[in-house]
This record gives structure tokens, sequence and C-alpha cells, in this order.
């Protein structure tokens, strides 16, 4: 008598296959909100350390120059000149932006480290607030969430 050799494949059907990937899918789903949510944050920091590296550049540079050096704050753009000399616009991932406290919507810094003061309100793209206040006395930046 002959014996008949029934060798069966493994592997994955199609049904498991699919039903795998559709897993996948929804998992996928809920976790890409998440990082979108992250990313907003992490752009929103990266814009708020910005606008305080160019509060710093520009008060450093009047006490470097020797010369009075200021921020002009408009149309939700900081305006101000570089080492340089070259009028600088920065707007990127602002919102709005501006002044409180100050009249003529600019900060003014002094070569002897004081400054006209005021705080810096405004609101990023992500929709996130923030606030640098800048104290006339010392040149002082805080920076509130």
């Amino acid at each position: 008598m002959t014996e008949l050799s029934i060798s069966k494949e493994e592997g994955f059907t199609l049904l498991e296959l699919t039903i795998v990937i559709v897993l996948m899918g929804i998992v996928l789903a809920m976790v890409l909100p998440t990082f979108d949510l992250l990313f907003d944050s992490i752009t929103g920091k990266s814009t708020e350390r910005k606008i305080f590296n160019i509060v710093e550049k520009v008060r450093d540079q009047a006490i470097i120059s020797n010369q009075e050096q200021t921020i002009l704050v408009k149309d939700n753009k900081l305006i101000y000149r570089d080492n340089a000399g070259i009028e600088e616009v920065f707007n990127e991932g602002i919102k709005r932006i501006e002044l409180k406290q100050v009249e003529d919507k600019k900060i003014t810094f002094y070569p002897n480290r004081t400054n006209s003061g005021g705080v810096l309100r405004g609101v990023l793209a992500n929709n996130q607030e923030f606030s640098l206040s800048i104290n006339p006395l010392n040149g002082q930046l805080s920076l509130e969430e």
C-alpha cells in the first residue's frame, strides 16, 4: 500500500493579514494626533525661544556697541537692526504680538544696561500664548507661558 504524504504549507491567510493591517491602522490613527500636538508644542517653544534670543541679542548689542538699540513691534512683527546695522524683521510662527505698557510700541535698550521696559504678549501660530517681561532697570528677561 502506498502512503500519501500531504504537505501543509504554513503561513498567514489573506484574512489574517487584512485583520492585522486594519488593527495597525486603528492604532496609528489614535497615535498620530498625539504627535501633531507634540510637534505644535515644540514649534511653539522654538518660536518663544527665538523671540527671547532676539530681545537678548539687541540688549547685548546696545551694551557692546555703546549705542541705543530698539525693537519695534508693528503689524505683528519684531523689527530690529542686526550687528551690521541691517534691518531684520521677525514674524515666523507669530499669529499676534503686541507690546504692553509702552506707548510708542518700541523697546529701547541703552548702553548702561537699562531699557524702556515693557511686556511682549502674543499668540503663536499654534494658539499658544506667551508673555515676555523686560525689566527696565537691569534688562532681565522673564518668559511666561
